[in-house]
């Protein structure tokens, strides 16, 4: 990775798997704070569905978190961060971000709670989602847990993307989808037809 072109495609590749981490986020809290207000009919009816859109949002947010953090992937933050050390003499960017700071983002990632953390949702990937494991219990994720980590990614590729390209990141999470007001519209629904079958029988 020798070309500031090179350097920014795989930045850009790297934020774009955090921002979609962030929408899973957004969207898993989303889902579960919109079920909290729901009926008896509602969950007899369409908990089932929304458990599986939950698991579903879960499986990739693991996938992603793996993605940037184990250094096989071609998008892993810490192997971004080791060819640039590598690579520092003789790049184009060489000039732009300090080795001290590259190897301050390193010691960030390879301190030994962060790496724990990793492990941890590594392992939820290998045993709960990669395979059945018979265990499977054994092997839950808080959301805060995974917020913790991409914290820390967001804070390494903002500082990184600001010191080699001038660009700085939010991050900022958005609901696009209304899950209130979809789970709201089912009820409503439901309470209907239950209403004119009541109706109906009388």
């Amino acid at each position: 990775m020798q070309t500031l072109e090179e350097l920014k495609r795989q930045q850009q590749q790297i934020i774009q798997i955090i921002l979609d981490a962030n929408q899973d986020i957004t969207d898993i809290e989303a889902i579960v704070d919109s079920l909290e207000n729901t009926d008896e009919v509602f969950e007899y009816r369409y908990n089932g569905v929304f458990d599986r859109v939950l698991g579903g949002l879960w499986n990739h947010l693991v996938l992603q978190v793996c993605i940037l953090s184990d250094k096989t992937e071609h998008y892993s933050i810490p192997k971004l961060l080791n060819k640039m050390v590598e690579n520092y003499k003789t790049a184009e960017w060489g000039g732009k971000v300090n080795k001290n700071e590259l190897n301050e983002y390193l010691d960030l990632l390879n301190a030994t709670e962060f790496v724990n953390e990793i492990e941890r949702i590594k392992g939820v990937r290998d045993k709960h989602y990669a395979h059945l494991d018979r265990n499977r219990e054994n092997y839950s994720l808080s959301i805060e847990e995974i917020k913790k980590v991409i914290g820390e990614y967001e804070k390494v590729m903002n500082e990184l993307s600001v010191k080699t390209f001038g660009t700085q990141h939010g991050f900022k999470r958005v609901t696009y989808a209304k899950y209130e007001n979809i789970i709201m519209d089912l009820m409503e629904y439901n309470k209907g037809k239950w209403e004119t079958k009541k109706d109906a029988e009388y």
